[in-house]
C-alpha cells in the first residue's frame, strides 16, 4: 500500500486509523497509549501553544506545531509514522489538515510508552533524522524524563527542572516536571474538569 492510499483509507482500518501506521507499505496497529501518554500531550500543547502566541506577538509567524499527523519518511515501500507532535519554524498553517504533512518538521516529539513503541525507536530516530528533521524529542514515561536527540550528537537527558527549549519557538520553555505534572483538576481529588 502507498502513503496516498493509506491516508484515503486509514479512518476505514480498525480504532478509526487512530493507532496504525504504514511500514513498509503494510498497515500495522499499535497499542493504544498510556494515560500518561494523554497527561504529556496536554501540558506539551498548552505550552506550546502560549509559545506559539507570543510569538506570534512577536512577528515570528507561522512557527507552531500540529498533533498525530503523519510524516511520510519512506518510500517505495512507503512508511508513514504518526508521531505526538510536528514542530514546523514557520508554514504550519500549511500543514493542520493534512493527513500526512508535506514539508519536513524541524522538531519531532514522540512518547514509546508501550512495548511495541518502546521497540521501535532506534528505528524512528534513523528514519526522521534520515528525512531530515533536525531534533526528536522522546519522553520516558517511566522515568518521567525527555531525551533530546540531535543528529551528530550524542542524546541529551532533561528531567525535573530541566527547561525543554527550541529555537523553532523561542518562548517555549516549560520545565519537564511541568510537562508531566497531572492537571490541577485531576490533583484536587474531583477527577472532574469542570
Amino acid at each position: 500500500m502507498d502513503a496516498a492510499t493509506f491516508a484515503a483509507n486509514r479512518a476505514d482500518l480498525p480504532e478509526g486509523g487512530r493507532w496504525t501506521e504504514l511500514i513498509a507499505g503494510d498497515p500495522v496497529m499499535f497499542s493504544p497509549p498510556e494515560p500518561l501518554h494523554g497527561t504529556f500531550v496536554l501540558n506539551l500543547s498548552k505550552a506550546l501553544a502560549e509559545a506559539t502566541a507570543k510569538g506570534a506577538r512577536a512577528g515570528r509567524q507561522g512557527a507552531g506545531a500540529v498533533f498525530e499527523t503523519g510524516l511520510q519518511t519512506a518510500e517505495d515501500p512507503d512508511t508513514v509514522r504518526f508521531p505526538a507532535a510536528c514542530l514546523f519554524a514557520r508554514g504550519v498553517f500549511d500543514q493542520m489538515d493534512l493527513e500526512i504533512v508535506d514539508d519536513v518538521p524541524s522538531v519531532v516529539v514522540e512518547i514509546p510508552g508501550t512495548p511495541d513503541r518502546r521497540r521501535e525507536v532506534g528505528r524512528r530516530i534513523e528514519e526522521y533524522h534520515a528525512t531530515g528533521v533536525g531534533t526528536i524529542w522522546i519522553a520516558d514515561l517511566a522515568e518521567e524524563t525527555v531525551n533530546v536527540v540531535a543528529p551528530h550528537e550524542s542524546p541529551t537527558t532533561l528531567g525535573g527542572s530541566d527547561r525543554l527549549t527550541t529555537e523553532v519557538l523561542p518562548a517555549f520553555a516549560p520545565t519537564v516536571e511541568e510537562l508531566f505534572a497531572e492537571p490541577v483538576w485531576w490533583t484536587r481529588g474531583g477527577r472532574n474538569p469542570a
